[in-house]
């Protein structure tokens, strides 16, 4: 009786919206969508979507919480992606008889966009023109297998649909490559998760550079003051800190807590369930 389903304790939820299920961390979207259910069974019930017994708010979306646009990093914050990667680039270096990586590597080499890991995992004397052939070689490749063992984070649908049904606005603002972007975020999370999903376009500088959070912000018609930046690199702590938005470090991501305390994130979160106390909600 007391699991909880997207952060609300069966205990506080009507009998009849308790059901069982073991499936609410896992993947894909319909996961997702089966929060939400339940989310919103609660809200009907007592005309607050939040887990927080004690709130007294007028349950209107946005009333009763600080932070009302939560911004995402792709890699290593929503979703494990690492295989994916490293597999694509290893697979390239091997038809090239080059030496690969382990994939733990990879773990140094992303965050700066898909060019720069091609630069990354190259020996340091290769030509431009030949980073460049790589290049696209790496994005045809990884266009057909950039599904292949990525997978969300434990816990992660879960409080994306608990911070969807407190109206928290959604963005993901990513270093990728917007097509691969919109293909990942919209199979493992639908199409109506997010409001937003960026990832670098030959007209925006790329993170840490805060124009990607600047064009969430005016889009979202939102203050610096509303907005938090959430990531798992010093880029994502970087890009937010640039932007004037509060930040928050997932410790669970590629780079660790040691390079996110060094970034100066505002916040640390041990698990995606810490969001949403970091976020008030």
């Amino acid at each position: 009786a007391r699991r909880s389903l997207c952060g609300i304790a069966l205990r506080s939820v009507p009998k009849k919206h308790a059901e069982k299920s073991t499936a609410f961390d896992k993947f894909p979207s319909m996961y997702y969508n089966k929060c939400m259910d339940r989310i919103n069974a609660w809200t009907a019930h007592t005309g607050c979507p939040h887990q927080n017994r004690n709130c007294h708010a007028v349950p209107t979306k946005g009333a009763c919480f600080m932070y009302q646009l939560a911004i995402f990093d792709l890699d290593g914050t929503l979703v494990n992606s690492i295989a994916d990667l490293g597999g694509t680039a290893n697979h390239l270096l091997e038809q090239r008889h080059l030496p690969t990586h382990p994939i733990d590597a990879y773990y140094h080499f992303v965050g700066n966009g898909v060019h720069k890991l091609c630069e990354r995992c190259l020996p340091p004397d290769t030509p431009a023109a030949e980073v460049e052939t790589f290049f696209a070689e790496f994005n045809d490749y990884y266009s057909r297998h950039c599904l292949d063992k990525t997978a969300p984070y434990d816990g992660i649908p879960a409080v994306l649909a608990q911070l969807k049904a407190a109206g928290v606005h959604l963005a993901v603002a990513s270093n990728k490559t917007q097509p691969f972007v919109e293909t990942i975020v919209r199979h493992y999370f639908g199409s109506d998760c997010f409001d937003q999903i960026f990832g670098s376009s030959d007209d925006r500088p790329k993170k840490p550079a805060p124009a990607i959070v600047e064009q969430i912000l005016k889009t979202a018609g939102m203050s610096k003051a509303q907005a938090v930046m959430i990531g798992d690199s010093d880029v994502d702590i970087q890009t937010g800190k640039n932007a004037g938005v509060h930040t928050i470090g997932c410790v669970w991501g590629f780079r660790g807590e040691q390079e996110l305390e060094r970034a100066g994130a505002d916040d640390l979160a041990r698990t995606p369930a810490d969001l949403l106390r970091f976020m008030e909600i």
